[in-house]
């Protein structure tokens, strides 16, 4: 081989100083069905390399309200169905504004509060509705039953 060869195989292979060549790859085959010459598989540059792009979320600035501490209390003292369905929409607020959606976000919370409203609204009739009964059953019924 002349010198010029040697010079041009030399610029086409990396240039290993200090560390091994890398491993063969059985069954490689290189780019447009070419065998690796010296059982030594070379990492490509140029064509077919993939570039890497970074996504950056920034913070949403102001971000809707997600209604969680009101789902949570609506929950636990109010109406427990309608409530897990207002924390499940508050997650929905919570994961849309991670993702950057703010018109999801906005919707989600509304319809967080919404529910959670109801769960306060049917946990208030409810007890409302307790109520009455007692006060009916103690000032109707009981009265009635001991006077005979």
């Amino acid at each position: 081989m002349s010198s010029k060869e040697t010079e041009a195989l030399s610029a086409q292979q990396p240039d290993y100083q200090g560390q091994p060549p890398p491993a063969y790859t059985p069954g490689y085959s290189g780019g447009y069905g070419q065998q690796p010459q010296g059982g030594v598989v070379y990492p490509s540059t140029g064509y077919g390399q993939q570039q890497q792009v970074i996504v950056v979320h920034q913070p949403m600035i102001n971000p809707p309200d997600d209604h969680m501490i009101f789902a949570i209390i609506t929950t636990i003292f109010c109406c427990w169905p309608i409530g897990l369905f207002a924390i499940m929409k508050s997650l929905a607020v919570r994961e849309a504004v991670n993702r950057g959606d703010r018109a999801t976000a906005e919707q989600r919370a509304v319809e967080a509060k919404r529910l959670a409203s109801w769960a306060l609204g049917v946990g208030i009739a409810f007890m409302v509705v307790i109520i009455v009964i007692i006060v009916v059953i103690y000032a109707v019924w009981l009265p009635s039953l001991w006077y005979r």
